[in-house]
């Protein structure tokens, strides 16, 4: 019996190579599930000081039951005349249905997680295609958020339109009642990295993050509420404003939160009776060490190394005496005393350059925390300052602790308790609420603005 022999074509070779890379892509997955779920091994490369403080915080389960602490007023009021109500019209039927979608997305979310971040030289498959996309002069950067490629260079996120009407409304509402127990208040509306009077986003695309500011400071005026625009007060001392941000991150520099500090200073002195000495925050009082191309901020971490370069970082420090304890509410950060380098400083992050796994803005404060408390042991005033705020704060609210007794921060993306209790408990003399523009633009942290 004659066999005839198959003729083998570059069609059978190309499949056969794509069925050996799909099938190794398939047992790197499954030997990254098994030591990541199974075996619970770190399987990220980063050091553990880098995982504690990878990107932008260090937002952990490891911190008290906020609302045990802080319980929320009237609760159960709500719950009886709202929920109980939306329950009974509610089909038993919908209810599974709403836990299996939750299922499902649970699913799809694993899937996504271990054929995506921990497929095996995932970075360096990114890296070829920012490359190819810098070769042909890509200027907007798809992923899990669209970074955009402004005309001078810097990397903004791209932004969308929110109405700011329920923001000032539930605003005023927490004026009101702040100023009922004697409390003063401000509100401070910090920029985004784009410039409202020199827009630098190519093909005419709309600003909405500054658009959204102005919409929220034209709902506020004309209501008795104290504003501070520091948008204006770049204008108005006719400071380079692109020099205040990062190239490669969303976020502005130590040195400008220092400057920043210094302006809110000198407002709260106009509305208060602080009497903070604005002195201490002068250049002249601050140690400025660069580390040069040691920074690679979250934008730049989108498009990569193969796209762009990394930023220079300036380390801003007292240079004068300083005594401090801050508590960081968790285990991890605990309670720490000392000098402001011991005290809020993390210096873990300067030992090496790891672009990838670490932020350098978050030697600050450690990190994005629910709460941190500042105790400025040495300060000339008994003044204390609750600040609402993002991660722009975290370069703020330490210099601002120069000048005060006490300044305690919340931000409210991640704080689960009551602020309104958390007021009553704690009683500051002021409160400040500040937000930068490009806040209004994310879906994700719609709750900055519920003060309950």
């Amino acid at each position: 019996m004659d066999i005839k022999s198959k003729k083998i074509t570059y069609k059978h070779i190309l499949a056969a190579v794509f069925c050996v890379i799909i099938f190794f892509f398939f047992i790197t997955i499954c030997e990254r599930f098994v030591r990541s779920s199974i075996l619970k091994q770190d399987i990220s490369g980063a050091t553990a000081a880098e995982q504690n403080n990878a990107n932008d915080g260090s937002i952990n389960n490891d911190e008290p039951d906020w609302p045990t602490l802080y319980p929320f007023k009237n609760k159960a009021d709500t719950v009886d005349e709202t929920s109980a109500e939306e329950a009974e019209e509610t089909p038993q039927e919908e209810t599974a249905d709403n836990g299996i979608a939750r299922i499902i997305r649970s699913i799809e979310d694993k899937i996504d997680y271990y054929t995506t971040e921990l497929v095996f030289g995932r970075m360096n498959f990114i890296e070829l295609n920012l490359k190819y996309n810098n070769i042909i002069g890509m200027n907007l950067i798809s992923g899990a958020d669209n970074v955009l490629v402004m005309k001078n260079s810097y990397f903004t996120f791209a932004s969308s339109e929110c109405d700011t009407t329920k923001h000032a409304e539930n605003l005023l509402k927490f004026k009101d009642k702040a100023q009922a127990q004697g409390i003063d208040f401000l509100y401070v509306q910090l920029p985004s990295k784009e410039n409202k009077y020199d827009n630098m986003l190519l093909y005419n695309l709309p600003d909405y993050n500054n658009r959204n500011a102005d919409s929220m400071l034209a709902h506020l005026e004309g209501k008795d509420i104290n504003c501070l625009d520091i948008r204006e007060s770049i204008k108005e001392q006719k400071l380079d404003y692109y020099s205040l941000f990062f190239k490669t991150d969303h976020h502005w520099k130590p040195e400008t939160g220092l400057w920043a500090s210094g302006v809110i200073a000198e407002k709260i002195n106009e509305i208060s009776d602080a009497g903070i000495e604005t002195s201490v925050f002068d250049k002249s009082n601050y140690n400025f060490k660069l580390y040069e191309k040691f920074f690679l901020g979250t934008q730049g971490k989108h498009v990569t190394l193969a796209y762009t370069g990394p930023d220079d970082f300036t380390l801003v420090t007292p240079e004068v005496t300083t005594d401090f304890t801050v508590n960081y509410y968790n285990k991890r950060n605990g309670v720490k005393s000392g000098s402001f380098d011991e005290a809020i400083i993390n210096y873990d992050l300067f030992n090496e350059r790891d672009y990838y796994n670490t932020s350098q803005y978050s030697a600050y404060l450690y990190g994005d925390h629910s709460v941190v408390s500042i105790t400025n042991n040495l300060a000339k005033n008994d003044f204390k300052i609750l600040v609402i705020g993002d991660s722009f704060s975290s370069t703020i609210v330490p210099f601002l602790a120069m000048g005060v007794r006490q300044v305690d921060k919340i931000d409210n993306r991640y704080y689960t308790g009551s602020i309104e209790s958390y007021v009553e408990q704690n009683k500051p003399d002021m409160i400040i609420v500040e937000y930068n523009a490009a806040i209004f633009s994310s879906n994700d942290f719609s709750e900055t603005f519920d003060f309950s």
